[in-house]
């Protein structure tokens, strides 16, 4: 099939690795591992390494250290590690130059990092695609890593649809529900679309901006897809688009459009990093001196542009997006908190709504009642949650259910997407927010009902999800038929079990609220507070309520 390719004059840059995880552990016989370390000093990590034996079969140690005396290759068989996209050129340039001690593996930065933590099996060289990740690398592992050649080749990140329309800026690109994107803790070219997706934000409006994204991909049953498998997504599909590089898009040969929102972009440099150390660097320093002048040979350059590459400079390729307006990368810092935010987006959520119907939430404000102004405040926030999050109802105030409980169970914990009656769980939970206003009566029963809903929370508990409580109340504890407060942090802390933790996060409604007691609860389960002061405050603090674990 032929590609139709649009050239845009104002564009935007990111990094793209290229990941190849079942298909290329299928079909050269590669063990792989995954672990995961999280944090601004940890990477998220997914061991792959993938070894490519050289054209005329296995070379033994005494053949290779042979081979390489002979073509001046350096005396050692040692390793690079580079992305999926870059290590079929650049295996194929040393061996047409005649280096078949030199074994090219495709190595993602998290894998990198992983193994030089563990003091496992890692590359002599690396070649990722942008030094974003070789700081990441060198802050996770405490292994200072230093260019030996800043760019060895370079790639635009670019967005690629599968129609003549794509969305014109980072921001409607990340928003939108089309998007298909890869894991940003590993694919460069998805953490581009973050960071520019971001720009300028605080962490907290960031986290605002990447949550529905991370939640979708959270709920998703598939792991994140790699650049060839997203193109092929959206092709097969006819629809949707994806982030990835110039690179990926051109060689794919796929009939997609290539464009960069306005506002620039991330120009990928693939920098040649040595991460051997020690007597291992000093016996490789012969192969080390031939790498560096190696990549800035006409040999490497020629097998770069039949790859789709652009040169170190980012010189434009004939056939692929054009000039790109450059947009140099946030500090590494940045990009860790970024990343790090992601990370615990990207769990999915499971999530027992509880809300105040005493006799108090039937009060008007300039805006309409208190429980008008919840319900609207929840539907809202219940947009942020992808259908995959699972989400149950409650209703609380005096002896509101079977016998002298205070809370009415209204809706199990359930998928959003999941079918009861008909009806999705989000279908009913939005019509059953908008029966709360014919319960409104009573007291508060605060107490016992922060009990119960932290019991049936913890009772079902699902490892794979953050797990959580949020209650919305206006006023205090006035049911006389409960324990104290102490008595009710008491309980909670035997509940608490540190390897299934359930926080209750409280939104107080108005200035009668409890403030103290809302605040305790929530102190007493490693949860948070929030006061809603003001009718208008209701709906962002309610989104804030959502994303504040993660930031």
């Amino acid at each position: 099939m032929g590609k139709r390719v649009a050239v845009s004059e104002a564009e935007t840059t990111g990094h793209g690795s290229h990941r190849r995880t079942s298909d290329r552990a299928h079909s050269l016989g590669v063990a792989s591992r995954r672990a995961r370390v999280l944090g601004v000093g940890v990477l998220a990590a997914t061991l792959v390494v993938g070894g490519v034996l050289a054209a005329t079969g296995f070379l033994g140690s005494d053949d290779a250290a042979t081979s390489a005396e002979a073509t001046k290759c350096g005396t050692s068989s040692v390793t690079i590690g580079t992305t999926f996209g870059l290590a079929p050129p650049l295996r194929n340039a040393l061996l047409q130059h005649g280096c078949t001690n030199i074994l090219v593996e495709a190595v993602e930065p998290g894998d990198l990092a992983t193994a030089l933590i563990s003091g496992g099996d890692a590359p002599d060289y690396w070649i990722p695609d942008s030094a974003v990740w070789v700081d990441r690398v060198a802050e996770a592992t405490g292994t200072p890593l230093e260019p030996l050649v800043d760019s060895v080749a370079s790639s635009p990140v670019v967005v690629a649809s599968a129609s003549a329309h794509s969305p014109g800026t980072w921001p409607a690109t990340l928003a939108g529900r089309g998007l298909v994107l890869g894991d940003p803790r590993e694919d460069g070219s998805s953490a581009a679309s973050l960071a520019l997706s971001t720009g300028g934000a605080s962490r907290r409006q960031a986290v605002t901006v990447i949550a529905p994204q991370a939640q979708r991909q959270a709920a998703a049953a598939a792991a994140p897809k790699t650049e060839q498998d997203r193109l092929q997504s959206i092709d097969a599909a006819d629809a949707g688009y994806t982030t990835v590089t110039e690179q990926a898009v051109v060689a794919s040969g796929r009939d997609l459009t290539a464009t960069v929102p306005r506002g620039g972009t991330w120009l990928l440099t693939y920098p040649l990093v040595e991460t051997a150390v020690g007597q291992r660097s000093a016996e490789i320093t012969d192969t080390t001196d031939l790498l560096a002048g190696f990549v800035a040979s006409q040999t490497f350059r020629t097998a770069l542009t039949g790859s789709s590459f652009r040169a170190p400079g980012g010189h434009r390729l004939p056939n692929g997006v054009g000039r790109v307006e450059v947009v140099a990368p946030p500090e590494p810092a940045s990009v860790s908190v970024l990343l790090s935010s992601w990370a615990t987006l990207a769990v999915a959520t499971r999530t027992l709504a509880v809300i105040d119907v005493s006799g108090s939430m039937d009060l008007d404000t300039d805006a309409g009642s208190r429980i008008d102004l919840t319900v609207e405040a929840t539907r809202a926030g219940m947009a942020l949650f992808p259908d995959g999050a699972s989400v149950g109802l409650w209703a609380f105030s005096e002896r509101l259910g079977r016998g002298t409980d205070d809370y009415r169970e209204l809706l199990p914990i359930r998928r959003l997407d999941a079918y009861v009656d008909r009806r999705t769980q989000r279908e009913q939970l939005s019509a059953d927010l908008g029966g709360l206003p014919r319960l409104t009566d009573g007291g508060t029963g605060l107490y016992d009902t922060a009990l119960a809903a932290y019991r049936e929370v913890l009772r079902d508990y699902d490892p794979t999800a953050v797990n959580s409580v949020l209650l919305f109340s206006d006023g205090a504890n006035d049911d006389p038929g409960s324990g104290s407060l102490d008595g009710l942090v008491s309980r909670l802390g035997q509940l608490a079990d540190p390897g299934r933790p359930v926080s209750i996060i409280t939104i107080g409604i108005s200035g009668d609220a409890d403030v103290k007691a809302l605040h305790t609860i929530a102190d007493a389960t490693g949860g948070f507070s929030l006061v809603a002061r003001q009718p208008a405050d209701m709906k962002a603090l309610f989104q804030r309520a959502m994303t504040a674990r993660f930031s």
